[in-house]
């Protein structure tokens, strides 16, 4: 499943730009790179090259200069031609399938592969109240990747010097996202509508639900 919404791009940009920035000032992998479904880590490369948007979105708004835009699924290994870019990003898709052979499979030797995972660790560990079972319906209700799987799925299939870092998001973002995610999924009948009704005024709404756990590896493959 895609979250590709400009409320979950909001909330997860700022954990992500610092890991690109080190990615660049580090490893100084060689454009074009390429992310999946993220508008504003397609700006943020863009600032080191050009870089492609793979989307399912035709009709998004324009994601600013050096960025080009493309309909295409990590699902599918015909969109890119093999070993194209230096770095290629995917945010919160499923990574099951050929999904991770796919984007390792349009890297670049020395290229880096970064994904990103969320992680309801917070969610089932915040004190009991209405921001709790909300928070925890929602994130049963959503089909989420594995995040603590990511640094081992890299491993197993080659990549080396895997890194891993949990951030968690901003909390003004990560509550708009809340709130939207629970418009569109209503009814929520495991709920009680007090719950619904008072979560933003439970004391511990102030605390992120999620995580965002980001992952990367390194292609030495010729």
């Amino acid at each position: 499943m895609y979250y590709d919404s400009n409320l979950l791009s909001a909330a997860l940009d700022d954990a992500t730009f610092p890991i690109i920035d080190e990615m660049m000032e580090y490893h100084a992998p060689e454009p074009p790179f390429l992310t999946f479904a993220a508008p504003g880590a397609a700006r943020a490369l863009s600032m080191y090259g050009r870089t492609v948007l793979a989307t399912r979105d035709p009709f998004g708004g324009p994601p600013g200069d050096g960025v080009e835009v493309r309909i295409a699924s990590p699902g599918d290994p015909m969109v890119f031609p093999p070993g194209r870019f230096g770095l290629v990003h995917a945010r919160w898709t499923g990574f099951g399938g050929s999904t991770i052979r796919n984007l390792i499979r349009w890297l670049k030797p020395g290229g880096i592969l970064l994904v990103e995972g969320p992680d309801c660790y917070p969610a089932r560990n915040i004190a009991g109240g209405p921001y709790r079972s909300v928070a925890q319906a929602v994130s049963a209700r959503l089909d989420l990747p594995h995040s603590l799987e990511l640094p081992a799925l890299l491993m197993r299939h080659g990549l080396s010097y895997v890194g891993c870092r949990h951030q968690a998001l901003v909390t003004s973002a990560f509550q708009t996202l809340l709130q939207s995610l629970i418009e569109q999924g209503a009814p929520w009948p495991e709920l009680k509508a007090e719950d619904l009704r008072d979560w933003p005024k439970d004391p511990v709404a102030r605390v992120p639900a999620l995580m965002n756990v980001l992952a990367w590896g390194i292609n030495e493959k010729t």
